[in-house]
């Protein structure tokens, strides 16, 4: 049986994504997120972010081709007036995608668009996964069956 790859495109919560040093000197991405965090799998207009939930499961998976690194994420002003309720946003973390498309989980096609297996979307299928619009790059009509059963966890 072929193997099914994905190209996804999360929900993006901003697009102010930036380099800052940490009070440890130490380089960190800073997000100011203007949308509310509704899916476990996001992006900001360069970098792709994952919730705890997909990050313990991503690890208790053993995929390959991504790493996970502390951020820091600030609400952008407007974004509590818009949005009053508490989001689970400040615990995102930053995903570390390097893996080879169609050889790893992860990986990275030359545009920068995120690619995952079909293993990836299984596990995205258990967890809270919206908002996220996909195309299936290999195995045909059978796929789009896979795609996706959608459940919210963020009331």
């Amino acid at each position: 049986m072929k193997m099914l790859w994905y190209q996804l495109s999360p929900d993006c919560i901003g697009l102010d994504s930036r380099l800052t040093t940490s009070r440890f000197g130490v380089p960190i991405l800073h997000v100011i997120a203007e949308l509310p965090a509704d899916s476990d799998l996001l992006c900001t207009i360069d970098c792709y972010l994952a919730t705890p939930p997909l990050i313990s499961a991503i690890r208790s998976s053993r995929l390959s081709g991504v790493a996970f690194e502390e951020c820091i994420i600030t609400l952008d002003d407007q974004f509590t007036d818009v949005y009053p309720d508490d989001y689970p946003i400040s615990e995102l973390q930053r995903l570390i995608v390097s893996g080879t498309p169609q050889l790893d989980d992860f990986a990275l096609d030359q545009r920068g668009r995120l690619v995952v297996s079909e293993g990836v979307i299984q596990l995205l299928n258990l967890l809270n996964y919206n908002h996220c619009d996909s195309i299936v790059l290999s195995g045909g009509e059978q796929a789009e069956a896979l795609l996706f059963h959608r459940r919210k966890s963020y009331k």
